[in-house]
């Protein structure tokens, strides 16, 4: 049981960073509030995107 838990956990981590990559060749969606918050340092903007993940998990 523990292994099923260890591959669902890691399939949704994997999905979660797949939608920040596709913000980088263009889609909008959550990612795009942290791929901004990287060009500016924009605090505010960077824990707000970590916390839509967060509560997405």
């Amino acid at each position: 049981m523990p292994s099923i838990m260890t591959g669902i956990n890691q399939t949704i981590l994997m999905s979660l960073s797949m939608v920040v990559i596709a913000t980088w060749i263009g889609a909008e969606g959550p990612g795009a509030l942290i791929l901004g918050a990287q060009h500016y340092v924009a605090k505010g903007q960077r824990l707000l995107g970590g916390w839509q993940f967060c509560s997405l998990r």
